[in-house]
C-alpha cells in the first residue's frame, strides 16, 4: 500500500525511499562483516551479493513471490535461505527447508 500511494503522496514516497536506502545498507553492513568474519568464499563479491541480497529481502520480493507462488512466509523464508545461501557460494546446509511448488 506504502508503495502505492508513494507515487502520488510525496511524504510517504521520501519515508518509502528512506525504507529502501537502509534495507541496502543493513545487507551491505551484513554481507561485510560476514566476510570480515571470515565466514564467505575468499572470491566472494560482497558488494554484488549485498547489492543482490537487498533486492531478494525487500517487501516488494516477499510480497511478488508469495503471491505469484502461492508461498507462505516459511516457505518464502526457506527459499530466501536456500537462495542467499547459495548466492554467497556456501553449501547449504542439509537441513535447510525447500518450499514446495503451489499447486496448480
Amino acid at each position: 500500500m506504502a508503495q502505492q500511494a508513494a507515487a502520488v503522496e510525496p511524504l510517504i514516497a521520501g519515508f518509502w525511499e528512506q525504507a529502501r536506502a537502509q534495507t541496502r545498507h543493513a545487507s551491505h553492513a551484513f554481507w561485510t562483516r560476514m566476510a570480515q568474519d571470515g565466514l564467505l568464499p575468499a572470491s566472494c563479491d560482497v558488494d554484488a551479493l549485498a547489492d543482490t541480497a537487498s533486492v531478494l529481502v525487500a517487501a516488494e520480493t516477499y510480497l511478488l513471490t508469495t503471491r505469484l507462488h502461492g508461498w507462505t512466509p516459511a516457505q518464502y523464508e526457506a527459499w530466501l535461505l536456500r537462495t542467499t545461501t547459495a548466492l554467497a557460494g556456501l553449501s547449504p546446509s542439509p537441513t535447510a527447508p525447500t518450499p514446495t511448488p503451489h499447486p496448480g
